[in-house]
């Protein structure tokens, strides 16, 4: 019988591209300067911004970023917090596709390296 706890329910919840796995935030934290060059930045208008103000997460879908990747968005734009998320007047926006291909080539390692793990003998 299979074992539920607090952690696997909570990881189940999550996308793939939330920053709870430290590997996968260390991964991109390694990519920063490919994750900016192929970003676009967007000017942002004040009316709307003004009304977005700590909005991120509505901002990213008016967007078509997925909300999970806000964190990438936050460290990429260099802000602490959606509370930091006002009276800018530019934003660094990630390619969606980029980041998706970045977490396929993180899986992938990820699981090689489970493979090499499991298949080196002990000494």
């Amino acid at each position: 019988m299979e074992q539920y706890s607090l952690h696997t329910t909570y990881a189940s919840l999550l996308s793939s591209y939330s920053n709870y796995d430290l590997a996968w935030v260390q991964f991109i934290r390694d990519h920063f300067y490919h994750i900016k060059k192929k970003s676009t930045v967007v000017e942002l208008d004040p009316y709307r911004h003004n009304s977005m103000k700590y909005r991120l997460e509505d901002f990213l879908a008016d967007n078509n970023i997925p909300t999970e990747m806000a964190w990438i968005v936050l460290y990429i734009n260099q802000l602490g917090s959606n509370v930091d998320f006002r009276d800018i007047t530019v934003m660094i926006l990630p390619d969606v596709s980029d980041i998706k291909h970045l977490r396929d080539v993180f899986d992938t390692v990820q699981s090689h390296k489970k493979r090499v793990i499991k298949e080196t003998p002990n000494r």
